[in-house]
């Protein structure tokens, strides 16, 4: 019942956008509106079917697929899509352009010709980023196992140990406790390096004095955890604590000001301000959040620029970061849920600082 609701969803807005067929390529996207886990396979929706193709390999996660025709490819998966989908010439397939490359919509027009592309990203998120009570409870496990990795790790978190170690007990424990797989490869960044924001672990070893900056998440039943804390190695500067506090009070007012028809630029905005009349502005080099859920970034975005407006059952990830060269860097990030009169915390881990 659950993915024929979102097919009905996808199909209204389909029509409104006079969109005559959707191709979805992207693993997460093809699982979210057929249920199939496989990783190779393309789903091409129209108005009034749905049709699942994947080769071999794949036959038994196939037989999962509820509400979907499914067709077992034995060569080219788009040469299977041309012979089993019949449209009139000049009808309008939307894609995900960040998903779908350059090869596959060469694929699809040579094998469906006459076809017309539309990008339909916005389409596709819209209904992506609303949780149905069980997309919610698998992304709630998500954070919380995410939450129960970092007390695991925080013993490690000591002079001499590397940042690849610390990566690599993230991505070993998330296995271990149930998730299907780390959401992206873990941040660990320490001492010069947390100035770096998307910084991957090296074989640096943290030293006394270090701020560490710690950025993981997993995923659990096709959904994302997102969480970040920064960790000062031995006792902390002065300076370093008017940045902390500075930090988690953008984020106090950046959740403060989240709420059902909040445009995403309002939220960033409450950071930014904050942020900037305490002198860290131009130090606050990235947006102060992103959607959350079959993807670590979706719609709605929270930057400077966004229009897009929150709605209730949002799960968002506020995070804001300065990050001065020289002294080092802070970032907090928490995943939380836009009801409508405000925001519901998925993350409960302290959000002061933490001195090892």
């Amino acid at each position: 019942m659950h993915a024929t609701r979102l097919l009905i969803a996808l199909r209204t807005l389909m029509e409104k956008e006079r969109l005559d067929a959707l191709l979805l390529t992207d693993p997460p996207h093809v699982r979210f509106f057929s249920g199939f886990k496989g990783s190779t396979a393309l789903l091409f929706i129209t108005r009034r079917s749905a049709l699942l193709i994947t080769d071999g390999r794949y036959r038994g996660e196939s037989r999962s697929v509820q509400h979907v025709a499914v067709h077992i490819a034995k060569r080219s998966l788009f040469e299977a899509l041309g012979k089993k989908v019949h449209l009139p010439p000049d009808s309008v397939v939307g894609i995900h352009e960040r998903h779908a490359s350059f090869a596959d919509v060469q694929a699809m027009k040579f094998h469906l010709p006459g076809m017309k592309v539309r990008t339909a990203a916005k389409l596709i998120g819209s209904v992506t980023s609303v949780r149905s009570r069980r997309d919610l409870a698998s992304q709630s496990t998500a954070v919380k196992l995410s939450e129960f990795v970092f007390g695991e790790i925080l013993d490690m978190l000591r002079p001499g140990v590397r940042e690849d170690e610390i990566a690599a007990e993230i991505t070993y424990l998330h296995r271990r406790f149930g998730a299907e797989r780390d959401a992206f490869e873990p941040i660990v960044a320490s001492g010069p390096r947390s100035t770096l924001p998307h910084a991957c672990p090296r074989g640096r070893k943290l030293r006394r004095g270090d701020l560490v900056v710690i950025d993981f998440g997993c995923v659990v039943g096709g959904f994302t955890s997102d969480i970040a804390r920064t960790v000062s190695i031995g006792r902390p500067s002065r300076r370093v604590r008017e940045m902390y506090d500075a930090v988690l009070e953008a984020q106090s007012r950046a959740i403060e000001a989240v709420a059902d028809g909040v445009r995403g630029k309002e939220v960033d905005r409450a950071a930014r301000d904050l942020l900037t009349s305490r002198g860290y502005g131009r130090e606050f080099i990235h947006a102060a959040g992103h959607g959350l859920g079959i993807e670590v970034h979706e719609p709605p975005r929270i930057s400077p620029r966004s229009n897009d407006i929150l709605a209730r059952g949002n799960v968002i990830a506020i995070e804001p970061g300065v990050y001065l060269p020289r002294v080092g860097g802070i970032r907090l990030e928490d995943d939380l849920i836009v009801t409508r009169s405000g925001a519901a915390l998925l993350t409960h881990l302290p959000r002061e600082m933490i001195i090892v």
